[in-house]
């Protein structure tokens, strides 16, 4: 076994397991960071609500920090050059959950006309900075998995996420709704709460090694090109954005629909969403199979289909 690891990543048996594990308490720790203060959040949206955003408005602040992602593509033809990259990527990755703490401190502290603008600001850079770490720690992490495993221990890191983001799921709701969704200042001090566990994501990989694949890798703006002149590739780009279009309309405005509309209590959006990851879990074992037995462009239909039926009944809820 350690040889097969030497061979794929250049790590000794040992180095690969102990790597794994910090990678899977960051994914731990990350999904607590991502379940406060992901632009999606109930609780992110309630402090953006609290700080005047209307609910009409909550997409655009949605769409300012989404386009932070554009960054990554400015990254990628300097990936060459940058000689350590690892202090590269955890130094961007760390900048992230800082400025979340500052933009939560300066919509706290500045004037009442500048807290906005300060806050979707500070968002942005922070978006910024988590994006462009990607294109690096996505490699280091992708070059750490031995291929004979890669599957069981994905599968194992998707519970271990599922399961903490239901724990944290279900604290935030619990929390949210004793201290208020309108309290500026109690949302914003569990957003800074999150940022800390963001923070702790990204120390635990500190003495992670990164094989030589992912340090000495020098992509080029043209290897994008040749990914995309390859066929199978682009036809599955085309898929998964028709598939995912429609939400990126939508997404901004779940929360606003759960809070703003429909009134539910915080508690209650908490157990809804924390439902959603049990059955996740439950399920993924039966879906895998099914995949392997339908295989996954059927599977994508069927998936479509109950996903177009369950969003149609947004269209009937309203208030109790």
């Amino acid at each position: 076994m350690k040889r097969t690891f030497r061979q794929a990543s250049g790590l000794t048996g040992d180095e690969t397991r102990a790597s794994l594990l910090r990678f899977n308490w960051s994914a731990g720790l990350r999904g607590v960071f991502d379940t406060i203060g992901a632009g999606t959040n109930f609780i992110f949206v309630g402090f953006a609500r609290s700080l005047g955003v209307a609910k009409e408005q909550m997409g655009w602040v949605s769409f300012i920090v989404s386009c932070a992602c554009l960054l990554q593509m400015a990254v990628i033809p300097l990936i060459g050059r940058i000689r350590r990259k690892k202090r590269f990527a955890l130094s961007l990755a760390l900048t992230e959950p800082f400025l979340v703490m500052v933009a939560v401190g300066l919509a706290l502290l500045l004037p009442p006309g500048l807290r906005l603008v300060a806050f979707v600001t500070a968002v942005f850079m922070a978006a910024a900075s988590a994006h462009m770490s990607r294109p690096i720690t996505d490699d280091w992490f992708a070059s750490s998995i031995p291929t004979e495993i890669r599957g069981r221990y994905l599968g194992r890191r998707l519970r271990i996420v599922s399961i903490v983001t239901i724990i944290s799921t279900y604290m935030c709701g619990t929390i949210g709704e004793r201290i208020g969704m309108d309290n500026t200042v109690g949302l914003g001090l569990l957003l800074i709460g999150g940022a800390c566990c963001g923070v702790a994501a990204v120390v635990v990989l500190r003495d992670a090694p990164m094989p030589a694949l992912a340090a000495h890798s020098q992509p080029r703006l043209t290897d994008f090109i040749v990914a995309l002149n390859t066929r199978p590739f682009a036809r599955y780009l085309v898929l998964i954005a028709v598939f995912n279009i429609p939400f990126f309309f939508a997404v901004p405005y779940y929360q606003v629909f759960h809070l703003e509309i429909v009134k539910m209590p915080a508690s209650l959006i908490a157990v809804m969403q924390s439902g959603y990851y049990i059955v996740k879990i439950l399920a993924l074992p039966f879906l895998g199979r099914l995949v392997d037995r339908w295989g996954p462009r059927k599977t994508m239909y069927v998936a479509g289909a109950i996903y177009a039926l369950f969003f149609s009944t947004y269209m009937f809820c309203e208030p109790g």
